[in-house]
């Protein structure tokens, strides 16, 4: 029962504001585990603008989420909508949910830096051209954590010198490494 209380605490009594720890539901057994997907689906459905049962479900990877999480993509806003796209990416490698992480991350909306930040966050964890691609354009981001992010989604091409983290930190005062970072892009047939 410890799971089980865990599993409740950590999605639905006592979340951590720090977001989610998905990796409670590894702790349950297979019977816990299906009623664990009930409640997530059950609770995404009802409630979808709240993130913990998204990514429980993402985190779940089970094919049976994908009609909500659609839904929740396609009719949500800001956190719930991105959370639901790396959920899709998660279950299924769907380009669609791709295409909206990485349409979040390099379209600079106005008011938008948060949700830049957390597609960031996602996309750099994204082994595929088209999230890499979205990373290189990040890297120029005018919010410091959106390149931060960028940034280290991109270390296997621009490596972890110290002059491009100075780039990264302050791109005002180091602006004339930038055009070493976008060398180092085209390169990597990123730019």
């Amino acid at each position: 029962m410890l799971a089980w209380d865990d599993f409740l605490d950590a999605f639905f009594r006592r979340r951590d504001p720090d977001g989610p720890r998905p990796q409670v539901l590894d702790r349950l057994d297979p019977v816990e585990r299906e009623q664990a997907f009930q409640i997530l689906l059950a609770a995404a459905a009802e409630r979808p603008e709240e993130t913990y049962p998204i990514a429980g479900l993402g985190y779940l990877q089970d094919r049976r989420a994908v009609p909500v999480l659609y839904g929740i993509m396609h009719h949500q806003r800001g956190s719930p909508r991105i959370w639901a796209a790396y959920a899709l990416w998660q279950i299924d490698e769907d380009p669609v949910a791709l295409d909206a992480l990485c349409d979040t991350l390099t379209q600079r909306r106005r008011g938008a830096a948060y949700d830049r930040v957390e597609a960031a966050t996602f996309v750099r964890q994204i082994d595929d051209p088209q999230a890499r691609r979205a990373l290189a354009v990040a890297i120029h981001d005018p919010d410091p954590t959106v390149r931060v992010h960028a940034y280290e989604g991109l270390v296997p091409v621009l490596g972890r010198s110290r002059e491009i983290w100075n780039y990264v930190c302050k791109p005002d005062i180091h602006h004339h490494v930038r055009s070493r970072v976008d060398a180092a892009l085209r390169r990597a047939g990123l730019a």
